[in-house]
């Protein structure tokens, strides 16, 4: 068709057009070129309806509209080169035509893109990719961050956040309050005049979603500083980290953190686990409870009571628990030669029971440790199998069992047992007691009950601040920890343990140090005794020296207690010397004025100074000399059982 002049006000712009701004000073340069050399390229354009739509020119359309307004008479049309176009290509020229120019925005690409390919549902992806010259990712994603809120779309129009930035909030999108969360990372950026926050960058935005995450979500990861924070489940084994609900961040470029979106789905596995882990704690806690009542009604319920049975990975543990509730090492078992009762052995296992499966299979059967009934404890241990699924079909009964005998208990014995129980009748869990209110006795990595004076008196017989505890941060159901929350009553029994041991640390150390001047004693006299005697001392001096050198302590190390060796025989020879008159040229003077006997004594002193314990606590003192002063044929023994210490 040829170029026809058609009135502006019925031309109309490409409606695939993704351009949405255009700038009035533009408009302007252009009506004024046009004004003055005339068009230099005529714009395509189709007929529908009776109007014009161009497949590019709307700038120009527009700077005629301008000189149009200034002089309707002179610019009263717009040359069109009239063409059949269709859709598909109308799209491809507006798109293609816009992409050549600098000030389109990548959000107003993304727009055209999204509405050409939702009003023809058979162009895919690729083959649109392919036409534009992208790839069928970038696509795709233009098409993501379309689907953002108005209310973010808008901040990427005002130019608060880029494309690119926009493209990194779509981790929230389809979040319960999503508009907000978004709001409140772009809220950590420094934009505008704003002189704090992260940077107005892809990263600055990516570490302030992280931030965001933390603050509203609940976190996967079990090393998390806040400890009342962190998951207690084993995230993993629940298949959090494929879950749907589950988004990743980046709090650092080489970081990566998992939260749960699902507050009320990650609390109830939290809790889950807690009462998993606390089972095996409270089933010994109402144990003793009910043991009470029953010295109460002075009737033996706790022999009719079952004991709570739990299935480890352990054989030995397995088969003592059935038969008692309480696990044991497989060296105990000697006692366990049959099943309990309602399990069978494995062999015994008709066939058709087990579904034709095989009876080595660990979901059926386990192995148990036990003496052969024919056989000597001493000659060994055996194994054999019995039928899980007896095992599960015990275990499984023991609960109902557990609160028949419950119920047969009248409901008044009971709380006067509990009120006898005291705060042994409450179960504490050790991880939810932050800040502490408590101190751990005994736990599986450690606690202070050795420290403790008559400890058996807390784990037997306390019911004044003696808790039986769990840790709900562990996976293991059968740690029962001990704990007290009488602090006065700890302080007194760590006293007197303390004070116990320092009354029998510092015996050991007085007569360690009576025994010392025994043997010293036999030195300095020996000028005046027998040769037989001399002959003794010497080859104990010897021998003394030999130990001090071996054991090193007088040359190698000086740290707690211990002197330098020059500082020890300055103090000896001569306390009153200056110390700034101590040279070693000085010392080795002083020394040459002592006699043989004289230096005897002093290195045999020296010898035994290094050679006892230097240990800062006396409750910990060890006598470490016994062996040097046979040789002097004092035994230390005399010394500790002597009324004089």
């Amino acid at each position: 068709m040829p170029v026809e002049n058609i009135p502006v006000e019925l031309i109309d712009d490409n409606p695939f057009n993704p351009r949405t701004y255009f700038p009035t000073k533009k408009i302007a340069e252009l009506a004024e070129s046009i004004e003055r050399v005339g068009l230099r390229e005529t714009p395509q354009g189709r007929q529908v309806d009776g109007r014009y739509q161009l497949a590019f020119g709307s700038l120009r359309k527009r700077a005629y509209l301008k000189l149009n307004k200034k002089s309707p008479e002179r610019w009263p049309t717009m040359p069109v080169d009239v063409q059949s176009i269709s859709d598909d290509d109308m799209f491809v020229i507006a798109v293609e035509e816009n992409l050549k120019r600098t000030d389109l925005k990548p959000i107003e690409v993304a727009r055209g893109i999204d509405a050409f390919l939702n009003k023809k549902p058979d162009i895919s992806e690729v083959k649109l990719a392919a036409a534009l010259g992208m790839t069928q990712g970038a696509v795709s994603n233009m098409r993501r961050v379309i689907a953002l809120p108005p209310e973010i779309l808008e901040k990427v129009d005002e130019e608060i956040i880029n494309f690119h930035m926009a493209r990194e909030l779509l981790v929230l999108l389809g979040l319960t309050d999503a508009v907000e969360l978004m709001r409140e990372a772009i809220s950590k950026l420094k934009t505008g005049s704003k002189s704090y926050g992260h940077p107005s960058t892809v990263q600055g935005i990516i570490t302030a979603i992280a931030e965001v995450a933390s603050n509203h979500f609940k976190p996967l990861e079990k090393n998390v500083s806040w400890r009342g924070n962190a998951p207690l489940f084993d995230t993993k084994e629940a298949g959090c980290f494929s879950c749907e609900k589950m988004i990743a961040v980046h709090p650092t470029q080489k970081e990566t953190s998992h939260y749960c979106t699902s507050k009320e789905c990650w609390e109830k596995k939290q809790q889950e686990h807690r009462v998993k882990v606390s089972t095996g704690v409270k089933a010994k806690m109402e144990t003793e409870v009910l043991e009470r009542a029953a010295t109460e009604v002075e009737k033996p319920i706790s022999q009719e009571i079952p004991q709570p049975i739990k299935l480890s990975g352990k054989a030995g543990d397995v088969i003592h628990a059935l038969h008692t509730g309480k696990p044991v090492e497989i060296s105990k078992l000697i006692e366990a030669v049959l099943p309990p009762s309602g399990v069978r052995w494995a062999e015994d296992v008709p066939r058709e029971e087990c579904h034709n499966c095989n009876l080595d299979t660990e979901d059926h059967t386990v192995d148990l440790s036990f003496p052969e009934p024919d056989r000597a404890a001493s000659d060994g241990v055996a194994y054999r199998k019995v039928c899980l699924k007896d095992y599960r079909a015990v275990i499984e009964k023991q609960p109902a069992e557990i609160e028949e005998v419950k119920q047969t208990i009248p409901a008044d014995i009971l709380t006067l047992a509990r009120e006898k129980a005291g705060t042994r009748a409450e179960v504490l869990d050790i991880h939810e007691m932050m800040p502490p209110t408590h101190t751990i006795l005994k736990r599986k990595y450690g606690g202070i009950i050795d420290e403790l004076d008559s400890p058996d008196e807390c784990v037997e017989r306390c019911t004044t601040g003696f808790h039986y505890a769990y840790d709900s941060a562990d996976n293991d159901e059968t740690q029962v920890c001990y704990v007290c929350t009488n602090p006065k009553c700890l302080a007194q029994k760590k006293g007197a343990k303390t004070r116990a041991e320092h009354a029998e640390g510092l015996g050991k150390k007085q007569a360690e140090t009576k025994a010392i001047k025994a043997a010293l004693k036999l030195i300095e006299v020996f000028p005046d005794v027998s040769i037989e005697v001399t002959e003794k001392v010497t080859r104990a001096t010897l021998k003394l020296i030999i130990l001090a050198q071996l054991e090193g302590k007088h040359l190698a190390n000086y740290c707690g207690n211990w002197k330098k060796p020059s500082k020890w025989i300055w103090d000896e020879v001569s306390s009153g010397t200056a110390e700034d008159k101590r040279s070693e040229e000085a010392l080795w003077k002083t020394l040459d004025k002592m006699s043989e006997p004289e230096l005897t004594v002093l290195v045999v002193k020296m010898m035994f100074y290094y050679l006892t314990d230097a240990g800062s606590d006396i409750g910990r003192y060890e006598i470490k000399t016994a062996e040097p002063l046979q040789w002097f044929g004092i035994d230390v023994k005399q010394y500790l059982k002597s009324k004089e210490v």
